[in-house]
């Protein structure tokens, strides 16, 4: 399936040493869209979650990754999807896989670690 008509998208290159400051620059700047980022394993999903934490972005944070139960999953996403402000939600491909991401009423999908193949951008990206 094509992406959605009306999905603009980005392209940033950078450093790999600069990729989580402009995360936390883009997630400050956009505090109150509901951001969705994708990255490639459940070790980086943690990671990334405790230092955005760390960093105090001043948005919801939540993390959603194959190594939590499906109930604890299903509950992460319930809970980003039911907010109606600002919200980040740090995913990977598995764990999203079956989830309605276009009722949660996503703003942005960052790739912060590229897909695997286009098919995984397409879902990613809705």
């Amino acid at each position: 399936a094509p992406t959605p008509a009306a999905l603009a998208q980005r392209l940033v290159v950078c450093a790999l040493e600069d990729k989580l400051d402009l995360l936390y620059a883009f997630v400050r700047a956009h505090v109150a869209s509901k951001t969705l980022v994708f990255v490639s394993t459940c070790a980086q999903a943690r990671f990334l979650l405790e230092a955005l934490r760390g960093a105090r972005p001043g948005a919801p944070l939540a993390a959603l990754h194959g190594k939590q139960s499906q109930a604890k999953r299903v509950a992460v996403f319930r809970a980003f999807a039911a907010r109606s402000g600002g919200a980040v939600l740090v995913a990977t491909d598995v764990a999203a896989r079956g989830l309605d991401f276009a009722a949660a009423q996503v703003d942005r999908v960052i790739h912060l670690d590229a897909p695997r193949d286009a098919a995984s951008y397409v879902h990613r990206s809705g």
